[in-house]
């Protein structure tokens, strides 16, 4: 299962942003946005309930971000912890290899470049072995 592809954005569609602070103890920041502005490289997204909407001063809150990876800044000199945006389908895909990632690491594995269950694929595929093996009753006699 690949993660959905960006497909085409317009002016005041709803997608999804995440960030996080400079500090690792910040909790990640995730928020509707909309896009305001859409060009051939780059999309500007502006808070979905921001008072500066349709203002001339709504050019100073955009934020921009590149299409191609779906970052803010511009990649050579991007500081700190960037934020991300995604489709409604793009964040959902996002948090369940999360969800599958931390299943994978309470068993106490680590899925390294050099493992067959390595990458988005090879996540979902163990998760759901190790899923399997802690509900199915025929597992639990060999703990």
């Amino acid at each position: 299962m690949a993660r959905p592809a960006l497909g085409p954005l317009k002016k005041g569609d709803i997608v999804i942003v995440r960030s996080r602070g400079n500090r690792a103890s910040e909790r990640e920041r995730v928020c509707e946005m909309r896009v305001a502005t859409i060009g051939p490289k780059w999309v500007g997204l502006l808070t979905a309930d921001s008072q500066w909407a349709g203002t001339p001063d709504e050019r100073y809150f955009v934020r921009r971000f590149l299409l191609a990876d779906q970052r803010e800044g511009v990649p050579g000199k991007r500081v700190g912890y960037g934020a991300s945006f995604a489709t409604r389908e793009q964040y959902e895909y996002d948090l369940a290899l999360e969800q599958a990632a931390r299943v994978i690491t309470d068993c106490g594995l680590d899925v390294r470049c050099d493992s067959v269950f390595y990458g988005d694929e090879g996540i979902f595929r163990l998760a759901s072995i190790l899923r399997q093996a802690i509900t199915e009753p025929s597992w639990r006699r060999w703990q």
